[in-house]
């Protein structure tokens, strides 16, 4: 290792962002550099402790990541930069679009080398409307402030290249990685179902994530009306909470299966859900690089999914999992039918989706990969 490194990380306190800068920072941190962290937006304080209990140094900031907010945005935007010129930081990593700005900003006035990673394409029309024009403009000026795009998947590296936000030359790919070995439900199937309220003896058919446009939950509803007039003693499980439930559940009665729908709240431990599934589904609209479908793989539980994005580059269709067009209704309801019925190809997919995950997609090599860009470009 080189010597050791000052290293800011700036990110939003909830969700996949903030479990990414956690894995980073607590990675960084065993390798023996100084990392602190700045939690920003709702749930600060909560995950301030949880980085505090890693070994890590923290500041909870205030700010509003919906909307701009002209004197906190500057607040937070001084604090960065006095931390970085108060602490001769080595680099600085910055996750999401109002933090990334605001970092690259403090980094330019104080001369510090930034690291930004693209998690989510705001920038897209798909992904914000009419408001990707705003985000347009805002990264184009980030990325003129200097410093590195980390893209999460080859296509987020394309996308960002076509739409003129960064050049080639400007942006490195780190895969998201997991344990593999962390996500082995062995012969758990009875039990899961059965914690989950599920019949063991019936086939599930399962999803999880949070219930807004971009998972799309309705469109597992609409497949799953398919899915059960060809196999009608299956089981449709949800997991997650969000906004678009309540028209999940109105959706599941206009197509008479809600007596087939098993709703239930996000599990702190998620692998259940895989243990529980013959067949998981991903129906999201656009995805950077999900870790419920690393997970699920790992887990072999046979994944159908949208052809989108980084889901794209992980399955090969019908070698470790079975893609199906954006918004295909019918495609997706005939690979989950597919997959139930033909028990050979469930367990071929399944296993070659696990060696998939233990070839390509482990933390180590995610992280081999931070610590090569972090040593790589500190101090210029």
């Amino acid at each position: 290792m080189t010597q050791p490194l000052d290293i800011l990380c700036v990110s939003k306190s909830t969700g996949g962002v903030a479990n990414y800068n956690r894995a980073v920072g607590e990675y960084l941190a065993r390798q023996g550099h100084r990392v602190h962290v700045v939690c920003l937006s709702e749930g600060r304080e909560a995950y301030a402790k949880q980085l505090e209990g890693l070994g890590m140094d923290v500041t909870a900031l205030r700010m509003n990541r919906y909307k701009v907010s002209l004197l906190s945005d500057l607040v937070v935007g001084f604090r960065l930069w006095q931390h970085m010129r108060s602490n001769s930081v080595s680099i600085a990593i910055a996750h999401s679009a109002k933090a990334g700005l605001l970092t690259r900003l403090a980094a330019r006035l104080s001369g510090t080398p930034t690291l930004y990673v693209q998690h989510s394409l705001p920038f897209l029309r798909r992904v914000q409307g009419n408001r990707a024009v705003v985000y347009r403009w805002i990264e184009r000026f980030g990325s003129g402030l200097g410093g590195r795009i980390v893209a999460l998947t080859r296509s987020m590296r394309q996308q960002i290249i076509e739409n003129g936000v960064a050049t080639a030359d400007d942006i490195d790919v780190i895969y998201t990685g997991i344990e593999p070995d962390r996500y082995r439900t062995g012969n758990n199937h009875a039990a899961a179902c059965l914690a989950l309220g599920l019949d063991p003896g019936k086939p599930v058919v399962g999803w999880a994530g949070r219930f807004n446009t971009q998972k799309n939950p309705t469109g597992l509803v609409e497949a799953a009306a398919q899915v059960l007039a060809r196999v009608p003693e299956t089981q449709v499980l949800m997991a997650g909470e969000g906004p678009l439930r309540d028209a999940v559940v109105e959706l599941a009665r206009k197509y008479n299966i809600a007596s087939n729908l098993v709703l239930v709240p996000w599990q702190s431990d998620i692998s259940v859900v895989y243990a529980a599934c013959d067949v998981y589904v991903m129906t999201s609209r656009w995805e950077g690089l999900p870790l419920s479908l690393l997970e699920a793989m790992a887990c072999e539980c046979p994944v159908v999914a949208s052809a989108v994005d980084g889901i794209a580059e992980v399955i090969r269709n019908d070698v470790d999992g079975l893609l199906a067009p954006a918004g295909d209704t019918d495609a997706l309801a005939d690979g989950i039918v597919r997959l139930l019925v033909e028990p050979d190809s469930r367990s071929r997919i399944a296993q070659a989706a696990r060696q998939r995950i233990c070839d390509n997609f482990t933390v180590e090599g995610m992280m081999t990969g931070w610590r090569d860009l972090v040593e790589r470009y500190a101090g210029k």
